[in-house]
This record gives structure tokens, C-alpha cells and sequence, in this order.
């Protein structure tokens, strides 16, 4: 699926926030790993997401956990 019609310069927040979240749990002395399952799991995540939480909204997508 092309994706290049979602583009928008606010998604860059989408890695800001967990990257500074990162940082901060790395300043208090926790190992922190950054990995890309969030990506190849994504309708696995949405799955479990809409069944655990209810939470689905149309014309929205994983962006990053």
C-alpha cells in the first residue's frame, strides 16, 4: 500500500514523543531497546487494540508505540 498521501510534517512528533520518553527513562538508568515490530505487527497490534480497548477509528493507523 503506497502510503505517500498520509505524509504530513506533524507525524515527525510520532518519533519525537518516544524518543524523549527514551531519553528520559535512559537518565533515570533503565535500558531502554527501540524496535520495529510496532511496523510488521501492526494489524496484529489494531487487532488487539480493537478487541482489548474497543479502539478502532476509520482513516486512522499505527504510527508508533
Amino acid at each position: 500500500m503506497k502510503l505517500s498521501h498520509l505524509r504530513n510534517p506533524g507525524i515527525q512528533g510520532y518519533g519525537a514523543a518516544p524518543e524523549n520518553c527514551n531519553l528520559r527513562a535512559i537518565d533515570l538508568g533503565y535500558g531502554v531497546c527501540r524496535i520495529t515490530s510496532a511496523n510488521h505487527a501492526a494489524p496484529e497490534i489494531e487487532a488487539f487494540l480493537k478487541k482489548r480497548f474497543g479502539f478502532e477509528k476509520e482513516g486512522y493507523y499505527l504510527a508508533t508505540m
